[in-house]
């Protein structure tokens, strides 16, 4: 099977590459500026370069999404740009092939029950809605597979979210400090189970999954996992959490893709603690 992966450079991109070439599966990778994380044993080309390739893929993975940061002005016009009118170009250049989209739990209504495939959708930030919309595009496609995922986690990840933000606490000052009471509940998932969801979708008659863990865990939780695998770490608590707990059940995505089980959730974080020790 020919797969073209957009979005290459990520640590998903690079999981989901790696995944595939393992399986001797023909992988083309397409990236944008940054190419430091392109598996070199596969064929590797810009954007640019994609528009212009004649090849039949049997398969497309949008990977590549723009993830605003606090400080772009231009927040509105890049998401646009990239997670919707980008979409859409590809889905235009490659209507014949199947397209499997990385898509987010970004997009559901916030909800105190257990979220579902098939939850209300009602985006609460600009990132959610433009996934949506580039979930529309999608779904006007002949064949494809959209597949949500919940706070994706792995060796390679960027290092401005909560998990990778208690971890180098921990490395570097022995604290861990939690807003709150440390009760609020998240979901995160492996890299390499999202890519296995990607994958296992792209066999699938056109449907929607749910990526994310059997279960979620509390900042608390999350905190004493770290402390044990970091040693002679504090936990301390200030200030208020204002931030949602989320909860999903995604037993219809597992039972259809026949994912008999998760990656092991602590390997994977004690994977991650030894990389980012690496670096210190």
């Amino acid at each position: 099977m020919n797969n073209l992966i957009i979005g290459a450079n990520s640590f998903l991109g690079k999981e989901l590459c790696q995944q595939l070439v393992n399986t001797n599966n023909n992988v083309i990778g397409v990236f944008h500026n940054n190419k430091n994380n392109l598996l070199p044993e596969i064929t590797n080309i810009t954007v640019e370069d994609m528009f212009k390739i004649s090849l039949k893929f049997d398969f497309i993975y949008i990977i590549s999404a723009y993830i605003p940061s606090n400080n772009d002005i231009h927040i509105k016009e890049r998401l646009n740009e990239v997670n919707v009118e980008f979409v859409k170009q590809v889905c235009d250049k490659f209507s014949q092939s199947k397209i499997i989209y990385c898509s987010t739990v970004s997009i559901y209504k916030d909800s105190e029950e257990a979220i579902l495939e098939n939850s209300k959708i009602a985006p609460n930030s600009m990132y959610g809605k433009s996934k949506w919309n580039g979930e529309k595009i999608i779904m006007n496609q002949s064949k494809y597979s959209i597949v949500r995922v919940s706070s994706m986690f792995g060796v390679g990840m960027k290092e401005t979210t909560f998990l990778p933000a208690i971890i180098n606490n921990a490395i570097s000052t022995k604290v861990i400090n939690l807003l709150g009471n440390g009760t609020r509940m998240q979901n995160y998932i492996p890299v390499k189970s999202v890519a296995k969801y990607l994958i296992k979708s792209s066999k699938k008659d056109n449907a929607i999954y749910l990526a994310t863990h059997d279960k979620s865990f509390s900042n608390i939780e999350i905190a004493k996992k770290v402390k044990q695998i970091v040693k002679n770490v504090n936990i301390t608590f200030s200030g208020e959490d204002k931030s949602k707990s989320y909860h999903y059940n995604n037993s219809f995505s597992r039972n259809e893709l026949k994912i008999k089980d998760n990656v092991n959730f602590t390997e994977s974080l004690k994977e991650l603690i030894e990389w980012q020790i690496k670096k210190f």
